[in-house]
């Protein structure tokens, strides 16, 4: 609600000094406009007040009581600010903690880290983006940097290509999501369809209404083998095939010495490692397309 009819460009060296030349054509607080700029600053009041980088006071503060991972980091703006709006290195698990947090009211292991009415206000729909949202999950209300669900009560932070953090109070859940999709509300209406009607307002699951034969067999039980110190661990181990696409995509597999990407008929292992980025190329298994990757569990 920063009054702006279209989000000013970042760039230049001095991204602060670009902001407040911005030209702004509503008066503050009327007019709703989804402005990465905007949450830019916070992130430079934050580094302004405190002396310190946002992620270093985050750190401080939130991502070690939580015990998030060590190694969260941030994109920043040429002049060292974070850039607050995108750019959070973080994993699947540091999400969910995130959620659960807000989930409990700002209480962690017994300790309030932050005052519960910050926690109601943040999901509070005070800024109305109907308009350029509709009747979707883009135009329910946006409170303190989270956008409020078509389900009553439910309320999310996203990022660009499927990054949800999804706090479900009567359900007492947290889904957290990390995905690299173009439809962003497919992923939304799946859970609507078919995770929230299998757990009932207390958080148990509607065993019973779960189709198991849709759940693919881990790579593991595919071979009949036991899972242990050797294999990576369990939670990322397994076997899945594709739906039809345009890259001949038919199967991944998980295992121990990598990924294997089945396409078009051949196959190609990607290596991992606990310790270390490595590049690999897949070009001569993608003819149509190809790319570089650094792979880390």
């Amino acid at each position: 609600n920063t009054g702006h009819r279209n989000e000013p460009p970042m760039r230049g060296e001095n991204w602060e000094r670009g902001f407040m030349q911005s030209y702004v054509e509503f008066e503050p607080g009327t007019h709703f406009m989804y402005n990465t700029y905007g949450t830019f600053m916070l992130s430079a009041i934050v580094q302004k007040v405190t002396g310190k980088k946002l992620v270093d006071y985050l750190k401080e503060k939130l991502f070690i009581p939580l015990g998030m991972s060590e190694d969260i980091w941030s994109e920043e703006s040429p002049s060292g600010v974070a850039t607050g709006g995108y750019g959070l290195n973080v994993r699947v698990m540091d999400i969910a903690k995130l959620g659960q947090f807000y989930l409990q009211n700002g209480v962690w292991e017994g300790r309030q880290l932050l005052n519960a009415d910050w926690i109601r206000d943040a999901q509070t729909p005070w800024s109305d983006n109907s308009p350029s949202g509709g009747d979707g999950d883009w135009g329910q209300g946006y409170g303190y940097q989270f956008w409020m669900c078509r389900p009553e009560g439910v309320f999310r932070g996203d990022g660009a290509f499927g990054q949800y953090c999804i706090i479900c109070p009567k359900q007492d859940m947290v889904i957290a999501i990390t995905s690299g999709v173009e439809d962003m509300g497919f992923v939304l209406q799946s859970l609507w369809d078919n995770v929230l009607p299998c757990v009932d307002e207390k958080g148990a699951s509607a065993a019973s209404v779960i189709d198991r034969h849709f759940v693919t067999p881990a790579w593991w039980e595919e071979q009949a083998i036991e899972a242990d110190d050797h294999c990576l661990d369990g939670t990322w181990a397994g076997s899945y095939r594709f739906a039809e696409n345009p890259f001949g995509l038919e199967r991944m597999k998980v295992c121990p010495d990598g990924i294997g990407i089945h396409v078009s008929g051949r196959s190609v292992i990607l290596p991992l490692s606990r310790d270390a980025w490595r590049a690999c190329g897949m070009d001569r298994s993608f003819p149509s397309y190809s790319h570089h990757a650094g792979l880390y569990p």
